[in-house]
């Protein structure tokens, strides 16, 4: 940093003025010590700036400004000042500092014995001097040795006034230039068009050689005065290797397979093309007949003018066959013998479109699975909630009807046990599509499945009571067919059910009908309906997640998607009939093979052996009451605990036969019962299973898979839970 300036110098008007120069100044006394310094001096000394105060010896700065490296040739530096210091006469010094400028140093004595130091920065004058110098010589290499034969003549006579050796030794010793043109008459057209325009480029004449060899070359001329005469300076370049050349690209560019072409831009007139291009467009003479329409022309002419060049921009052309196709189309605008040329080269995206929509189709197929996935996630909290109220409705529904003896309660309760079934049953669909796991198959009758989904589809939309009849076509010779009874009849409540709101929207009256049928791909179901039909705008989107066009509020977009996957699991297909009119039309097809398990055994639920004693653990009241209860009336010894720590200490008495616990509490959980279980008794850990509604949690899933422990998916009924407690009992090994 600069240091401050004393204060009773501050004011100094010497001090002022010194510091306004250019040059970097330091004045020394007759003792050669320093009395003051102006800023640009102690900027070009910045590393040696502490030593830059009044009274410090030049010497000693000197001796500094080695040290620390001011000066990049350090040696020569020391060398100069050495001849200084010893008093001897010190001519000025021109050193290159540390930063690359380049300093001019001097010293001027002063009357009263001491001098000034004066440094001046040339580092800009060298850097011009040296660019003068190298542009000096570059014209003078540049005239003697380039290929381009250069002349400088009188433009009324011809005569030569100078030449470079590349004319010399192209076009022999000649005196006047005229004399070196195949037609004199040329140039006289030569120098009338220089004298007129005072500049020409591209001009075409024939020189020859002293051989009387004829070249073509391509001249450029500047009107100029030389010693108050008017002179032409002419560039003539030798046409002939470039010539060659070009018979050579015009060689390869008809060989090369890629669809390569040259037209007049104003007319479309073909000017070259390679023969892929009458392979691609058909062996025409002007790309007007290549475009599907005149104003795409017109447009894509339009661009490449205001851009100079176009590339990859797609147009719609006709092919050889007169097909109209895309291509993409790169395209530059060039000057070519004084007219404006396109030159071009043609792609054909067909493979690419085609490409991309597969692209596409597969990004779509993506991004449903990610909604399907979101929409897994939301069914698994929706069930999960519902699981325990569920899981009381049901119990005490089916309790209930089993204990009454009244008729009408009876039929009233059986409502109420058979909806809540249907909603135990749904909420286990909703789990399994949010699993994906595979389907439960078994040997069904699908005629028996359509029957069961058309009772529970009258029931469950009042709105289409006495407005839409329900009707059937079943084959009864229809085989029976390895599916998931209850998926397959949630799919076809799906569809009744979208039916009748279609209808009851349209404000008429109209009718479902649901046939069965087999052909030969397999087993037939087709749920058709009278109503309003889907638009084919939309058509293609009914089967996306989410996809909806009710009002908010009446649609989630949920039902058919969930259908479509229902049946694909199935290896089956679902589709909309797009030319059944009035109406709409669905048709699943259901291959005839059986893949599914045999099915299995109606088995009796086995009694309990002896007065068994089981210990229920959850920690929601109500739910581990009913369960209780459920058991109790089967004829257990049942003990309930409201939650994990509870259970596990009325363990520690002993006498139990089997343990039955929610898997996921507060506190200690179902893992960490059943590790109690094993510690307290290894052998009732072998009979101890879950009973749980969140099979979906990462955690719950890690322990059923490690534990390999038997459970049981909330909700569940008095039966599904009788069996489940006999199992326990009557198999100690893990399933």
């Amino acid at each position: 940093m600069t240091p401050q300036p004393r204060p009773d110098l501050v004011h100094d008007p010497l001090l002022e003025a010194l510091d306004v120069l250019s040059d970097g100044v330091a004045v020394f006394d007759v003792d050669r010590r320093l009395v003051a310094t102006n800023a640009e001096y102690r900027d070009m000394l910045s590393p040696i700036i502490d030593y830059l105060t009044p009274g410090t010896r030049w010497e000693d700065i000197l001796a500094a400004s080695i040290k620390h490296d001011v000066y990049q040739d350090s040696k020569k530096a020391n060398e100069e000042w050495a001849t200084n210091l010893s008093g001897g006469q010190s001519p000025a010094l021109e050193l290159t500092q540390w930063d690359g400028r380049i300093v001019w140093i001097r010293h001027e004595p002063t009357p009263s014995g001491g001098f000034v130091a004066i440094r001046t920065d040339v580092t800009e004058m060298r850097a011009a001097e040296a660019a003068k110098r190298e542009r000096d010589e570059l014209i003078s290499h540049i005239l003697d040795f380039s290929p381009v034969g250069v002349t400088l003549t009188r433009l009324d006579t011809s005569e030569i006034l100078f030449r470079s050796k590349a004319d010399v030794e192209r076009y022999g010793e000649n005196t006047f230039a005229r004399s070196h043109y195949a037609d004199p008459k040329v140039r006289d057209r030569y120098a009338e068009t220089l004298k007129r325009d005072g500049k020409i480029d591209g001009f075409r004449a024939t020189l020859v050689t002293p051989e009387g060899e004829e070249r073509p070359v391509s001249i450029s001329g500047r009107l100029t005065e030389f010693q108050g005469v008017e002179c032409a300076v002419s560039a003539a370049t030798d046409l002939t290797p470039y010539l060659e050349q070009a018979a050579k690209v015009r060689r390869v560019l008809e060989a090369f397979p890629a669809p390569v072409l040259m037209t007049e831009a104003r007319s479309g007139s073909i000017l070259f093309k390679s023969p892929e291009i009458d392979a691609l467009y058909g062996p025409l003479e002007n790309t007007r007949s290549y475009w599907v329409s005149p104003a795409d022309r017109k447009v894509f002419l339009t661009e490449l003018r205001a851009k100079g060049q176009l590339t990859d921009r797609r147009c719609h052309l006709l092919n050889a066959q007169g097909e109209p196709f895309w291509a993409a189309v790169s395209a530059r605008l060039i000057e070519f013998d004084r007219q404006e040329v396109i030159v071009s080269y043609s792609r054909d995206l067909t493979e690419e479109i085609d490409t991309q929509a597969e692209l596409a189709r597969q990004r779509e197929q993506i991004f449903q699975t990610e909604k399907m996935t979101a929409l897994g996630g939301l069914l698994a909290g929706v069930a999960h909630e519902l699981n325990n109220p569920l899981s009381v409705v049901v119990g005490h529904a089916l309790m209930l009807r089993d204990a009454s003896d009244d008729p009408e309660i009876a039929r009233q309760t059986g409502k109420i046990s058979d909806a809540a079934e249907r909603c135990a049953r749904i909420v286990k669909t909703f789990l399994a599509m949010a699993r994906q796991k595979p389907v439960q198959r078994s040997k069904t009758d699908l005629n028996a499945v359509v029957s069961t989904a058309l009772d529970v589809a009258r029931f469950a939309d009042g709105a289409g009571h006495g407005f839409v009849t329900l009707e059937t076509e079943l084959d009864p010779g229809l085989p029976q067919i390895s599916v998931d009874a209850d998926q397959m009849t949630q799919v076809l409540i799906n569809l009744v059910l979208n039916a009748e709101t279609a209808i009851v929207g349209a404000g008429k009256g109209g009718a479902v009908r649901v046939r069965t049928g087999c052909d030969t791909r397999g087993l037939v179901i087709t749920v058709e309906d009278t109503g309003p039909g889907v638009p084919a705008d939309i058509a293609k989107r009914i089967f996306e997640p989410f996809f909806t066009t009710r009002e908010v509020g009446e649609g989630t977009g949920i039902g058919l998607s969930f259908c479509h996957r229902v049946v694909e699991a199935h290896g089956g297909d679902i589709r909309l009939d797009t030319t059944y009119a009035p109406g709409a039309r669905f048709v699943i097809t259901l291959p005839l093979e059986a893949q599914g398990e045999p099915a299995p055994v109606d088995i009796p639920t086995p009694a309990p052996k002896g007065q068994a004693r089981i210990l229920v653990i959850d920690d929601e009241a109500d739910v581990a009451d009913l369960n209780a209860e459920m058991l109790r009336r089967a004829g257990y010894d049942v003990a309930v605990a409201y939650e994990g720590a509870a259970g596990v200490a009325m363990l520690e008495g002993g006498g139990f036969d089997a343990v039955v616990s929610d898997l996921n509490m507060p506190g200690l959980d179902g893992r960490g019962v059943y590790e109690e279980v094993g510690r307290v008794s290894p052998a009732l850990a072998a009979r101890t299973g879950f009973i749980t509604g969140d099979t979906m949690g990462r955690t719950s899933q890690s322990f059923l898979k490690e534990a390999r422990r038997p459970y049981l998916e909330k909700p569940v009924s008095p039966r599904e839970l009788r069996e489940f407690v006999a199992e326990l009992l009557n198999e100690e090994t893990t399933r």
